[in-house]
């Protein structure tokens, strides 16, 4: 089993690729806990203002984004 907290779910908005921080957590999400052969649908929103790179965290995997309105 996985337990999934939403400061496990993050977010880093800038305007040069790969911005360090700060992270904004998925506010809202309520801990739930993943178990084996299990799947999860998952809608996490966060306020973006426009910035054209972000970085995603989840738990220890980071996904560098590039983002066009």
């Amino acid at each position: 089993p996985v337990d999934l907290r939403p400061e496990d779910f993050g977010i880093a908005f800038g305007y040069a690729p790969q911005p360090p921080g700060p992270w904004t957590t998925a506010e809202g999400l309520e801990p739930f806990t993943l178990l084996p052969g299990q799947a999860v649908d998952l809608a996490l929103h966060w306020a973006w203002g426009g910035e054209p790179y972000a970085m995603l965290r989840f738990g220890v995997y980071r996904y560098a984004l590039q983002l066009e309105a």
